[in-house]
């Protein structure tokens, strides 16, 4: 058993060392850094996930918005400001909910996820961006899961209402503009459908087959043929034209009609490295006009509800 002295001695020693202690917590910031309302004095760091959105590290892949590292923003302006930026396309002009569009441009150093962002007019009335499939299949269930990710330079084209159903089969989906998707733009039945016109940036005809393995009148058909296009047969006075010729043979037509359409086109170079174009085609469904011809502010906000750009036109 301890003698009194003893037990002094380490009481002593006791108070010394919380003396100590709180010396140590005042110069490290003491009150200052206190939470009463959390058990950290500071916000937990998680290794490897910086807060706030992933702006850090080696990842890049699309950032989901947030704020970063540090950031200290308002409450209304999204960490994207000065990233994305609005064009009122035709929205001043155009009534038709089909044509009616306007776009979002980005000029951010990253790709940036769209998932969970809004538009909104003058009269408070929203509409979300919606999911879309990676590649569009004419006559396909076109599942829309992802989201638009908008890479550095990218455009979405956002039409108020969709294209209306037509043959051969109906744009269903908002899509990732492709090398193919001009087969789309080109079809006798959509080619007034799509505000602006798609491209038509399709691989050349004469470089999709070997020529020298045709005969000849079938070489200088595919040779004559226009980038991006379906030839139809047509018949007039018994006669079948061929996209516009005549005499074209029947091997020749079946062999052309197979090989040159936009799901072929999609099938042979789906997995090219330049696939993929900078634009995307974005359809909202509504009925009827989103912006005003006058007076109009359009505002795009992220997920988080906070500004990202804004536009107005009297």
């Amino acid at each position: 058993m301890p003698s009194g002295g003893d037990a002094k001695s380490d009481l002593l020693w006791l108070v010394v060392i919380l003396i100590a202690l709180g010396f140590v917590w005042v110069a490290a910031g003491g009150p200052s850094r206190a939470n009463f309302n959390s058990p950290f004095l500071a916000p937990p760091h998680i290794s490897g996930v910086p807060l706030g959105g992933g702006r850090g590290g080696n990842n890049s892949g699309p950032v989901m918005g947030g704020e970063s590292d540090g950031a200290e923003l308002s409450a209304t302006f999204s960490r994207w400001r000065d990233q994305l930026s609005l064009n009122t396309g035709n929205a001043q002009d155009e009534y038709r909910p089909g044509y009616e569009h306007i776009s979002i441009y980005s000029s951010a150093d990253m790709p940036i996820s769209l998932a969970g962002w809004r538009l909104a007019n003058s009269r408070g009335y929203f509409a979300s961006l919606p999911y879309t499939t990676k590649i569009f299949w004419g006559g396909g269930a076109n599942l829309a899961t992802e989201p638009i990710i908008l890479n550095p330079g990218d455009e979405a084209i956002i039409t108020t209402g969709k294209v209306p159903d037509r043959n051969p089969f109906p744009i269903n989906a908002s899509f990732r503009v492709n090398k193919c998707s001009g087969y789309l733009g080109e079809l006798e039945r959509y080619r007034d459908f799509f505000a602006p016109s798609l491209n038509s940036h399709c691989p050349a005809p004469e470089t999709e087959l070997d020529l020298y393995a045709l005969d000849e009148d079938c070489a200088d058909f595919i040779e004559g043929l226009g980038s991006c296009t379906t030839p139809e047969e047509k018949r007039i006075d018994d006669e079948i034209y061929f996209d516009g010729v005549l005499g074209v043979k029947r091997a020749c037509r079946a062999l052309v009609t197979d090989f040159f359409h936009h799901n072929a086109c999609v099938l042979r170079h789906q997995n090219d490295p330049d696939f993929f174009e900078d634009e995307w085609r974005v359809y909202l469904n509504q009925r009827s006009e989103l912006w005003d011809d006058r007076r109009e502010t359009i505002t795009l906000y992220d997920e988080f509800g906070k500004i990202v750009d804004q536009v107005s036109y009297d």
